[in-house]
């Protein structure tokens, strides 16, 4: 019998990631590789959660990107929420989409019922949230480079799916 499967994705946390070896993200082969790797098979949504930058001075031009971004996602099938952030010195910006993240998570995954949760985040902040899912039944995997997840974080999930070899295999940043 097939396993329902959600995926709940911190790009940030996993662009930053890729970007710290140099690799360029596939979308595609990411999902492939979650669901090959999961103990869940019958993929309902892969939900992908962006910050995004205000729409103020030069940030503009990047919030123009991330809304093409955005767009690309959504043009291959991804769910893609999106999260307003708040201008920071020099020209950054912060958009924490963690608790949205979350909350999204818990309301969809308790009224939905999956068999499996899969969280892609090495952030420990995410750690009370496995604990929650479960104590719901519902079997919670993280999928992160396990040499970047902290202890409370792995300690918190019924198993862990180690990108690291996924990440090595991606093609090189240009």
């Amino acid at each position: 019998m097939a396993k329902s499967l959600y995926i709940f994705v911190d790009d940030s946390n996993l662009v930053g990631l890729c970007r710290q070896k140099n690799k360029n993200l596939d979308w595609i082969r990411l999902r492939d590789f979650i669901v090959d790797s999961s103990e869940g098979d019958d993929l309902k949504e892969m939900i992908i959660y962006v910050g995004m930058p205000p729409m103020i001075g030069s940030l503009t031009e990047k919030r123009e990107g991330k809304e093409r971004y955005a767009h690309w996602l959504r043009s291959q099938g991804f769910l893609v929420v999106t999260h307003n952030g708040s201008p920071t010195p020099p020209d950054t910006f912060t958009a924490n989409v963690d608790i949205l993240m979350a909350l999204s998570c818990f309301e969809i995954s308790t009224r939905n019922q999956p068999d499996v949760v899969v969280l892609v985040t090495s952030d420990g902040d995410f750690a009370p949230l496995p604990l929650f899912l479960r104590n719901y039944g519902i079997k919670t995997e993280l999928a992160a480079m396990e040499s970047a997840v902290g202890t409370s974080l792995k300690d918190s999930v019924n198993q862990m799916i180690d990108l690291e070899p996924f990440i090595d295999s991606l093609d090189e940043l240009n």
